[in-house]
């Protein structure tokens, strides 16, 4: 049963901390790399 809440908490936490700012950024970057073409379609993805 303790097991069960950790990833609920992880994920909460992620999600409303700014730290995960940079990983977004990494994450978008390598997107554009790999993907270039949904960003030439999605143009408002920061």
């Amino acid at each position: 049963m303790p097991l069960e809440p950790a990833p609920l908490v992880t994920q909460y936490h992620l999600e409303n901390s700014p730290e995960i700012e940079i990983p977004k950024q990494l994450i978008s970057l390598l997107a554009k790399v790999l993907y270039p073409e949904l960003f030439d379609a999605a143009t408002t993805i920061p």
